[in-house]
Order: C-alpha cells, then structure tokens, then sequence
C-alpha cells in the first residue's frame, strides 16, 4: 500500500514541476506582453512541486528509520 501513494506523490509531484518549468522556459525563452502572469505561475508551480518534494522525501525517511528501528527490535 505505500508503494501505490509513494507512486501517487512522485506523479503529482512531476505534474507541476512540468508545467511550471513549460511556463518558465517559454515565458523566458519568447517576449510578449503576457509574459509576466507566465513567470508568475511557473516560478508558483516549481515552489508548490519542490516544497511537495521535500515533504515527501521528509516522510519516507522517517517511514524508513521506523522500519529499520522495527526490524532491529526483532532480531
């Protein structure tokens, strides 16, 4: 069952860091006048997937230390 929302956290993770490096890349890379809305939301949506990230490596590694410390109890 953890590998099932460990998959479902990785793919929403992806999905704005897509979009939000698409956004970037061409606001940055074409000059229009709605370039700055552009900026905006891709700089929002690469925060939003990078701080989704940190908390998800954050609890998979204290899931990891509780299985480990589980696993040495038992031995």
């Amino acid at each position: 069952m953890a590998g099932y929302f460990l998959n479902l956290t990785i793919t929403t993770i992806l999905i704005p860091l897509g979009f939000g490096g698409f956004f970037l890349y061409d606001s940055v890379s074409n000059s229009e006048p709605s370039q700055l809305p552009e900026v905006l939301a891709g700089a929002l949506l690469v925060a939003l997937s990078l701080v989704l990230l940190y908390i998800q490596l954050r609890e998979g590694l204290r899931w990891m230390r509780a299985a480990r410390d589980q696993r040495h109890r038992g031995s």
